[in-house]
């Protein structure tokens, strides 16, 4: 079974490892910026659906290091060792994360096809119209000419964002374990796994955990904001967050994978 208490209380069981990997991250989220900002200005510039894409590959191979970390934070709650693995090896840490972003962007290549097609089903005529013509539309108007199907498209889309988050996390793990390309992409085993009670329900169990918390921890930004120091503290806060919440969702999903496994053997 998954030990949701333990998964919670694990960033937390090393006050020293939660400020050093709150920093780590901190790195690379500025890394990220740094190619980001620029990419920004050539999409604006560009309006191509392949430049749109970049930002995504940018951010898959930037936060190499630290996906790697998170999924090891995984693998290890699989073994049902909850002490915080230790921010060293950072090649290794690289190599792995690289291979996982390959994953996830081959697997991203039919969410994408996906998600287009289901676009312009439902937004039909107006958005070839749009693509077609953007010259003629203030933004607007390009909104008024959509926002009628938007509440079809939004819940359609976090569906196929929620059933592509079950299947590439399914196939992460599976690839951490046999450490073999073929492995990542064994669909029939992957979605058996993904859809399996216990990792499906695990991982809605930490999406609600993620969504639950971040509502508090907006309402405590808010607060913060009515003074100086309180505004200061947010970005930290902030940080610390991100950090720790990537280590409970994984630490959930680890333990998930493993009973996944008993139940479709």
């Amino acid at each position: 079974m998954v030990d949701y208490k333990k998964s919670l209380k694990r960033p937390f069981t090393d006050i020293g490892n939660l400020c050093i990997g709150s920093l780590i991250l901190f790195g690379f989220i500025v890394l990220a910026m740094v190619f980001l900002i620029p990419l920004s200005f050539v999409q604006a510039v560009a309006k191509n659906p392949v430049v749109n894409f970049l930002p995504t590959i940018v951010s898959l191979f930037v936060f190499a290091i630290p996906t790697a970390y998170f999924l090891k934070c995984g693998t290890t709650a699989a073994k049902k060792k909850f002490a915080l693995p230790a921010w060293s090896g950072f090649g290794e840490l690289f190599r792995t994360g690289v291979k996982l972003a390959l994953i996830t962007l081959a697997y991203q290549i039919p969410l994408m096809l996906v998600t287009s097609g289901l676009s312009f089903v439902i937004l039909g005529p107006e958005l070839s119209m749009l693509m077609h013509d953007t010259e003629s539309f203030e933004e607007e108007e390009i909104f008024w000419q959509i926002a009628p199907k938007l509440p079809i498209l939004i819940p359609v889309m976090i569906l196929i964002g929620v059933i592509y988050g079950f299947i590439v996390n399914a196939a992460l793990f599976r690839f951490l374990e046999k450490q073999k390309w073929g492995d990542a992409f064994d669909i029939g085993y992957i979605v058996r796994i993904a859809f399996s009670s216990p990792f499906a329900l695990s991982m809605l169990s930490a999406l609600l955990i993620g969504v639950g918390s971040f509502i508090v921890l907006g309402i405590v930004c808010v607060l913060l904001a009515i003074t100086l120091i309180g505004i200061i503290l947010i970005p930290p806060l902030l940080l610390v967050y991100a950090y720790a919440f990537g280590v409970i969702f994984y630490t959930i999903l680890g333990q998930a994978y493993v009973e996944a496994k008993k139940v479709i053997a």
